[in-house]
């Protein structure tokens, strides 16, 4: 309702996303002009402000270290706090797929 009261309201700070590929999940984070996600073993951050196309794979960074380490922290941090509430009838995807 903020948001359609008020384009500009500011709901959530971040996106989050799950997927599951090949037996596994994914993870994924955008806030900001920051996206962090990870895929199998394999971490990925960009900038999409200067890299739309997201082609510089910046999770090496030094300079973007502190960025990928917050980014890190979100999907744990949005879990415990939102994500767990069961009384609304959330299941973890890793749960879903079981019972698939």
């Amino acid at each position: 309702m903020p948001v359609l009261r008020d384009p500009g309201a500011i709901v959530r700070d971040a996106v989050f996303c799950e997927s599951s590929h090949n037996d596994g999940f994914n993870y994924m984070v955008r806030s900001g002009s920051f996206k962090w996600f990870v895929e199998g073993e394999k971490e990925y951050l960009y900038d999409l402000n200067s890299d739309p196309y997201e082609q510089k794979n910046l999770v090496e960074s030094e300079k973007h270290r502190a960025a990928a380490q917050g980014l890190r922290e979100r999907p744990r941090r949005f879990l415990i706090t939102e994500q767990l509430d069961y009384s609304k009838g959330y299941r973890p995807l890793a749960d879903r797929v079981k019972r698939e």
